[in-house]
């Protein structure tokens, strides 16, 4: 094997004509671009999350209406992976905030991501609480309240699934029509409540079905709620503008 009379100098391309505050911008590029990319990752994550609890909503409250255990203890089941799935966004969302040092309208998506995480895991524990309260089912109620429970649960399914779709499309009047499905809401909890109050003075076994759906009410009540606040923190990134407190808006 022969050896060159002038060995070659190391080829280092692009790089040795390369400032070091070039290549330092180049490198932070490069971070930057990773970081808007765990970004879209986190936020989808949390999106196909909150998509699979909003599926679980109505199942729960069937399960429980027709006190198929089998049902509720498969929708129970899934709480793990629901949990574990939410913290570790927010575990990701953590380190975004601390590695990259957000401001303005990053800052605001970073936080309302971690407000998302939130109400998708406790979206979920409500409607595992639903689940959870079908082998303790004790007889029937009359057909006519077991539909007003089950439309309050496609309302709440209906909440949650408009939520997502404004949180992921930025819509900054995303919260007017959030308002609408809310009060829609609220007007069949008040409905149904006092309907389950009358039915509750029927009797020992009416009264023990009455007091359990309206702990379903309750549950799709708060359900709702967290649906607003996804809502809300979209409209958030997108505007910087808090939406006042329910008492403040009369």
């Amino acid at each position: 094997m022969t050896t060159p009379d002038h060995p070659a100098e190391p080829d280092h391309g692009d790089r040795a004509e390369q400032s070091v505050e070039e290549r330092t911008i180049r490198a932070m590029g490069m971070l930057r671009v990773d970081y808007h990319v765990a970004l879209l990752h986190v936020e989808d994550d949390l999106l196909r999350l909150g998509r699979a609890v909003e599926g679980m909503i109505v199942p729960a409250t069937d399960a429980l209406l027709s006190g198929d255990t089998e049902e509720a203890a498969r929708i129970v089941s899934r709480d793990d992976a629901i949990d574990l799935g939410t913290h570790e966004a927010e575990d990701v969302v953590h380190s975004l905030i601390t590695r990259q040092a957000p401001i303005a309208d990053e800052l605001r998506l970073l936080l309302s991501l971690l407000s998302l995480a939130r109400s998708v895991e406790r979206i979920g524990d409500y409607t595992v609480n639903i689940a959870k309260l079908t082998p303790g089912l004790r007889g029937w109620g009359p057909d006519d309240l077991t539909a007003q429970v089950r439309e309050m649960a496609l309302g709440a399914e209906r909440a949650v699934r408009t939520a997502l779709d404004l949180f992921s499309r930025r819509d900054p009047r995303g919260v007017e029509r959030m308002g609408e499905v809310e009060d829609r809401l609220d007007r069949l909890r008040d409905g149904l409540i006092g309907r389950l109050m009358v039915h509750a003075g029927e009797g020992s076994g009416a009264t023990e079905w009455a007091i359990m759906m309206i702990q379903v009410a309750r549950h799709l009540e708060r359900i709702g709620d967290h649906g607003v606040g996804i809502a809300e923190k979209g409209q958030w990134i997108t505007t910087g503008e808090r939406r006042p407190p329910r008492a403040a808006r009369g």
